[in-house]
């Protein structure tokens, strides 16, 4: 762990976005911690968000104390095959209905 005040950290900024792919880099203000660098490179997106959600962690920390409430890989795909397929049934009912002045086959009031 390196330690950098800020005006050493915006003076070679691009030094410690190296420095940081290796070692976190903190940086102070007047002597108190004010950030942390920590390299992403290699990281996917996605992850790096999933990881930063509070949220995320409550649900992995919830799921940890009951264990029991989970799927298996394959009741997974089932469930949202059929949400999918229940998705593209309202959509395909929707597109019929949005059709204006095509007859349905049924009388109109």
């Amino acid at each position: 762990m390196k330690f950098v005040q800020v005006n050493q950290a915006k003076a070679s900024l691009s030094s410690f976005l190296k420095i940081c792919q290796d070692e976190h880099v903190v940086i102070t203000k007047h002597g108190k911690l004010c950030a942390v660098l920590t390299g992403v490179q290699g990281y996917d997106l996605e992850d790096l968000m999933t990881a930063a959600d509070p949220g995320f962690w409550k649900m992995i920390e919830a799921r940890r104390r009951n264990p029991g409430r989970g799927l298996t890989l394959e009741a997974a795909r089932e469930h949202f095959a059929k949400k999918d397929a229940q998705a593209a049934a309202a959509e395909r009912k929707g597109a019929r209905k949005a059709r204006p002045g095509v007859r349905t086959g049924r009388a109109r009031p």
